[in-house]
């Protein structure tokens, strides 16, 4: 597979629908999304950068999706770039065939897809997304699913579609996600765990975040849900940092003593890049220490955080600029967490983590 992601142009004025793109195509797949909410500013996004797709509302305020293609395919770099109308507007479907370049996939019959249809865009442009991506109706029966529902259900997609969320997972699993449900008509789409089992039994964890596919009366018509990667134990990542980290503690005469009140604390991201975040934390404080001090490492968690702290006996202070100090605070930001360093009055310095923490199956289900 390609470095390089995927681009993807996405013209439409409904905030709700941009919403759905952008969670389900952007946050969660990976894509590149660019979002413009009307036809002139999706001019200025594709003349700018252009995009290997884009998905375009035809119903738009002012410039309409027709007039905004014809002006797209004027500029030279935009005239292959392969458009997906999406159109609730029945009265301006006549007028596709003399929009110049309408519609053209590779591979594929010209055609106009509904706004509301959100199984036809998943089956167009996120069947090889690198995640689980189901659409289920208002009755919770599952309409599409790509390929990855073998990996974390154990069934292949055709063995799911037109089957209640009830008969795939046990009580327990579709109380939460009834609980799910409500919280997203609730306008909640924080993500929330999962533990998942498969046709043999094995079970995973998994973040699932979804949304409501609404109609224009604002009514749910169905939700579209993405399982993104395994939800990582904080307690188990942290200790695997610490075994990597004590060589460099035994060689500098520093003591690393740790303490987990949260070891089944889980939360969610790469696995390589929070745990390099953390690492360069540590290697940091032990670095800062003289011999025969200690560096102390705590585990925990809040209500809706989960938390990593480290505290040295250093003398001098942390400066704000240090590099190792940078690069872990860019990864922990990007997996939605903070980082905040203390220089204390005793001497030493404190670096205080806080990262999403998911929702587990037992909570949801006392919810």
């Amino acid at each position: 597979m390609s470095q390089v992601k995927t681009r993807i142009l996405h013209v439409e004025d409904d905030p709700s629908l941009q919403h759905l793109v952008r969670i389900t195509l952007a946050q969660l797949a990976g894509y590149v999304v660019d979002t413009a909410g009307d036809g002139f500013r999706a001019i200025e996004l594709a003349t700018e950068q252009t995009p290997d797709l884009i998905l375009l509302d035809l119903d738009l305020p002012g410039v309409n999706g027709i007039e905004t293609l014809k002006a797209l395919r004027e500029v030279e770099a935009l005239r292959r770039v392969p458009v997906i109308f999406l159109t609730a507007a029945g009265d301006l479907l006549t007028q596709i065939p003399r929009a110049p370049g309408a519609l053209k996939m590779p591979q594929s019959r010209d055609r106009c897809v509904s706004e509301h249809s959100m199984p036809e865009i998943a089956g167009r442009v996120a069947e090889h997304a690198p995640l689980l991506l189901v659409y289920l109706d208002r009755d919770l029966r599952v309409r599409f699913a790509n390929r990855h529902c073998e990996e974390l259900f154990g069934h292949a997609p055709r063995e799911i579609i037109g089957r209640l969320l009830a008969e795939l997972v046990d009580a327990r699993t579709l109380a939460h996600a009834l609980a799910h449900v409500a919280e997203l008509e609730r306008g909640n789409h924080a993500p929330r765990e999962y533990l998942l089992r498969n046709k043999q039994g094995a079970r995973k964890f998994v973040q699932v975040s979804a949304t409501a596919d609404r109609n224009p009366e604002g009514r749910s018509v169905g939700y579209f849900a993405c399982a993104g990667s395994v939800a990582l134990g904080l307690g188990e990542l942290v200790g695997s940092v610490v075994c990597e980290m004590s060589a460099l503690a035994a060689e500098r005469g520093v003591r690393l003593e740790t303490r987990a009140d949260g070891v089944a604390t889980r939360v969610n991201g790469d696995v390589r890049n929070l745990r390099q975040a953390l690492a360069r934390l540590v290697g940091a404080a032990i670095e800062r220490s003289h011999p025969r001090s200690t560096v102390r490492i705590h585990v925990g968690e809040t209500e809706e955080r989960a938390t990593f702290l480290v505290e040295d006996e250093g003398m001098e202070p942390v400066l704000a600029g240090h590099l190792g100090l940078c690069i872990s605070r860019a990864i922990v930001e990007r997996h939605g967490g903070t980082l905040h360093v203390a220089n204390l009055e005793q001497g030493g310095a404190a670096l205080h983590v806080e990262l999403p923490r998911l929702a587990s199956d037992d909570e949801g289900n006392r919810s």
